[in-house]
């Protein structure tokens, strides 16, 4: 798993959010950055995941979507030689 979507009690504040998998630095300097629109989630936010609200006023698609591909690249298995699959378009 590399992304859910969130909206209730798990978010602490009954706002609509994605948490993403995340590196640990990239969690603080989101976190640094806007925490306003990124908090650290429960559970997961230990391991490096952020969240991100999607309530915000004009949510930047272009970000989460940036988000979502880095989040999934950090769950898929590495391959052991070059890749055979190249970037998905976007």
């Amino acid at each position: 798993m590399f992304a859910t979507y969130f909206v209730g009690s798990s978010t602490k504040d009954d706002r609509p959010a994605a948490w993403v998998k995340a590196e640990p630095v990239d969690q603080q300097l989101l976190l640094r950055r806007n925490p306003e629109r990124f908090f650290v989630p429960p559970y997961v936010g230990v391991k490096g995941w952020v969240a991100v609200r999607l309530d915000a006023p004009a949510p930047n698609w272009d970000e989460i979507r940036d988000l979502l591909w880095d989040a999934w690249r950090l769950s898929v298995t590495k391959p052991s030689g070059p890749s055979d699959h190249p970037d998905p378009v976007i």
